[in-house]
């Protein structure tokens, strides 16, 4: 019985996509992670769903979100354990 899909010329069998071709699956998780249904992502445009991810990640240049430089006292402590 010949199979139901055309094996790709182009690929070996364990060969992945890289990301640029696969965006619309990388979309897909992104749209997962954060929380959204596929029928909440199906109202939003593409535009409007990167505004939710960037309100969603938050602005990662806050200098106060930046971590501190260990004191001896925070080494001390991790080694105290």
């Amino acid at each position: 019985m010949p199979p139901f899909v055309r094996p790709r010329k182009n690929r070996k069998k364990n060969q992945r996509k890289s990301d640029l071709e696969n965006y619309e699956v990388s979309l897909l998780v992104i749209a997962k992670r954060v929380g959204l249904s596929f029928d909440e992502l199906n109202q939003m445009t593409l535009d409007e769903f990167f505004d939710y991810v960037d309100t969603w990640v938050g602005d990662n240049d806050d200098k106060s979100a930046a971590p501190r430089q260990a004191t001896q006292a925070d080494i001390d402590a991790f080694f105290r354990m």
